[in-house]
């Protein structure tokens, strides 16, 4: 009997293998697959897929709008007539700014339950719909190119947090608010468009409740630790920074920003002293510091963590408008170094008499 059963069994297995059936049938052929490396999200609900130029095939952009997430993305499948769309390899994804203004509740829900979408790509805001961009893919628009060049400069200069789906859904679910790089895009009509990094915008309870400028920007991604090496212009010098900082949370109602940097002078005149640099650099960033941070107060975003930190420390009862109250102190020190001999011009000549 049981030879019976399992002699049944490998029929009707082998029966579906031969008709196409099963999971092996429901997989397209490799050579038909497109990578899809970078997706977008626009409101009303518009998903987009952009593929990389390849030798056999030129760079792929298609959007397509329905009621729902998972119902655009079958549309946006069956647009495809240059092969079959592979989620499993997305890279980015880019939020349109009426999007970012809806809530992204329903694009990470849906990231979360689908498991062909990486919950590591990361999340990029634009200022522009996501589909004016997908229109423009063509032979002179590389869009995946473009996305990849402009975060690996603003991942460079520490032009802002480029969090992932994933550290974006933790920082909303534990402070309620989170960070996200902000592109701006530029779209010529004779030539293809340009993305620069634009400062960040703040997302509070998982909608867009206001922007930070580059240099704000700047300070709050050393802030939370996103590396990279941003110039810092005075009139004295051109430097670059490596910095690191947090805040240390006191008694309620109470914290203090900490600020450490080591500033690498890049250009400057032959009679600038370390010191001097120092100190300069300080003042300003200390003023940089307290703008940021009045900023984020204004859009009652606790992007830094500050309330879980008090937690930890059994500060729990703190009212409704507690970010506004805080009385925010500043800790700032920058070492401004030029080299072994400040004084001696840099030789233009290769060392030569």
């Amino acid at each position: 009997m049981k030879l019976r059963v399992i002699g049944a069994t490998l029929l009707i297995i082998i029966c579906m293998l031969l008709s196409g059936c099963g999971a092996l049938g429901r997989f397209p052929p490799v050579e038909s697959l497109r990578l899809v490396e970078v997706l977008s999200y626009d409101a009303p609900t518009r998903l987009g897929a952009a593929a990389e130029a390849t030798e056999e095939a030129p760079a792929l952009g298609l959007s397509a709008a329905a009621w729902s997430i998972p119902a655009a993305a079958e549309a946006l499948a069956e647009r495809s007539d240059r092969g079959s769309l592979l989620l499993a390899h997305t890279g980015f994804v880019l939020l349109g700014p009426e999007a970012a203004e809806a809530g992204i509740g329903p694009l990470l829900d849906w990231a979360e339950r689908d498991s062909l979408l990486r919950l590591d790509a990361e999340l990029l805001l634009l200022d522009v719909p996501a589909a004016e961009l997908m229109d423009r893919v063509g032979e002179d628009f590389d869009l995946v190119a473009a996305v990849r060049s402009v975060r690996d400069e603003a991942r460079a200069g520490a032009d802002g947090p480029i969090p992932d789906l994933r550290e974006t859904a933790l920082a909303l679910s534990e402070r309620g608010s989170a960070a996200v790089l902000l592109l701006h895009c530029s779209l010529p009509e004779d030539g293809p468009p340009e993305l620069t990094p634009g400062g960040c915008g703040i997302l509070k309870d998982g909608r867009l409740c206001g922007t930070l400028d580059r240099k704000q920007s700047q300070l709050l991604a050393l802030l939370l630790g996103c590396g990279g090496s941003p110039l810092r212009e005075l009139p004295e010098a051109v430097l670059r920074l490596q910095a690191k900082g947090g805040l240390r949370p006191q008694e309620a109602g109470r914290a203090e920003l900490a600020f450490t940097a080591e500033a690498a002078v890049v250009q400057a005149g032959t009679t600038t002293d370390a010191e001097t640099l120092s100190a300069a650099l300080e003042s300003e960033l200390r003023l940089e510091l307290a703008e940021l941070m009045e900023a984020l107060r204004a859009m009652d975003a606790d992007v830094l963590g500050l309330r879980r930190a008090w937690e930890r420390r059994g500060l729990t009862d703190l009212p409704a408008d507690w970010l506004a109250a805080v009385d925010f102190s500043y800790a700032v020190r920058v070492l401004a170094d030029r080299g072994a001999d400040w004084d001696r011009p840099v030789p233009l000549n290769g060392g030569a008499a």
